[in-house]
């Protein structure tokens, strides 16, 4: 069974109890709920996925970290997707650099379009308002 990965850094200071709503709301199921100390932690989806997913909490003043460029690096070489969710109060206008190269999707805080985005429905970039984005500067290349 293909599972999702959120990672989310010291500096994504987001309520817990608040992203586990955001993410359950879009589908995910948790065996046993993370802790407050938890940077990155995992959980099931509600149907079954083609390919594991990262989901990256991203904050516009923070560089990539190297735990968070590993897990890039992990996710993208086993086939999977990687997606950035922008925490609440984020201002950006721009591609995050950590989908700015391998990213499947950017969406806003909550947004509607997480469940498709996870389920690979859509391909979405979003600044944290929800307004599009700029897509990515290379052409994603999809195998099926």
């Amino acid at each position: 069974m293909k599972r999702i990965k959120i990672f989310r850094s010291d500096g994504a200071s987001v309520d817990l109890p608040e992203l586990l709503k955001v993410l359950k709301d879009a589908g995910c199921e948790f065996e046993t709920e993370p802790q407050e100390d938890e940077l990155t932690f995992e959980c099931d989806f509600d149907v079954e996925l083609n390919e594991d997913v990262l989901i990256i909490l991203l904050t516009s003043d923070e560089d990539v970290s190297d735990a968070c460029e590993g897990l890039i690096q992990s996710t993208v070489s086993s086939g999977g997707r990687v997606i950035g969710m922008w925490v609440p109060g984020e201002t950006s206008l721009e591609l995050h650099s950590a989908v700015e190269k391998v990213g499947w999707s950017q969406v806003s805080w909550g947004s509607d379009q997480l469940r498709a985005v996870i389920c690979g429905e859509v391909q979405v970039f979003e600044n944290p308002e929800g307004a599009g984005t700029k897509p990515l500067k290379t052409p994603v290349n999809i195998c099926r």
